[in-house]
């Protein structure tokens, strides 16, 4: 008698599939540890500093775009896009730093 496999399972042992592919989606991220969160925030409270005392108006059209050139500049490029969504963390990050 052949026993029927399932992706190289036999039938009898053969993971419900299709049960873990709906368990994926209901699990919550997890959340980041305080420490990471602050270790974050501190960067990107620098970046903002740098940014304040090299006269780089955050919310300015182009900063995101100077600021991706500068990084080619020293060999590690990063898109505009990429810059653009880490300035927007800052302000929270420096009012969280500011509590």
């Amino acid at each position: 008698m052949a026993i029927m496999q399932r992706f190289g399972w036999p039938s009898d042992k053969c993971p419900d599939f299709d049960a873990i592919r709906k368990g994926l989606g209901s699990r919550e991220p997890p959340k980041p540890k305080a420490a990471e969160t602050r270790a974050r925030d501190t960067l990107l409270t620098i970046i903002g500093t740098l940014a304040d005392q090299a006269q780089i108006d955050l919310g300015e059209r182009g900063a995101a775009g100077r600021i991706a050139d500068w990084t080619q500049l020293i060999g590690a490029p990063v898109s505009d896009d990429t810059v653009r969504n880490i300035l927007k963390l800052i302000p929270e990050a420096i009012e969280r730093r500011g509590k």
